[in-house]
């Protein structure tokens, strides 16, 4: 794929999939941390509703707060934003300490004193 390849990771792809998964990561911290972001992000996504309802807009996906009902949509959120992303950054990790630990196999004359990831990060 375009983050990975048998012996490179794209640079540009890792660093925004990394920076991706900080800024959705809420689900993965203690609850009361979730909770509150959970709740500050829904009452963004509502006042939008609520901007669209008074210019006569239909509402935007998650942001009538009416009928949005939060527990399930964090359930999806989870299920199909938060598992995939953090399964690929995983794997990305699993990559990089698979090359890591091959580089660190090779004779010393070929070794260089860089981050494992440096030559890969492309």
């Amino acid at each position: 794929n375009a983050l990975l390849n048998s012996t490179t990771v794209n640079r540009n792809a890792a660093m925004t999939l990394i920076l991706h998964c900080a800024d959705i990561s809420h689900p993965t911290k203690a609850w009361p941390l979730h909770k509150k972001w959970t709740d500050n992000l829904m009452e963004e996504f509502f006042k939008q509703g609520d901007k669209e309802k008074e210019l006569g807009l239909p509402n935007s996906p998650l942001c009538n707060r009416e009928e949005t009902l939060v527990p399930e949509s964090q359930v999806g959120f989870i299920d199909f934003i938060i598992v995939p992303s953090m399964n690929l950054l995983g794997d990305m990790f699993d990559a990089l300490l698979l090359l890591q630990h091959e580089e660190s196999s090779k004779p010393s004359e070929f070794k260089k004193i860089v981050r494992p990831w440096d030559e890969r990060l492309i």
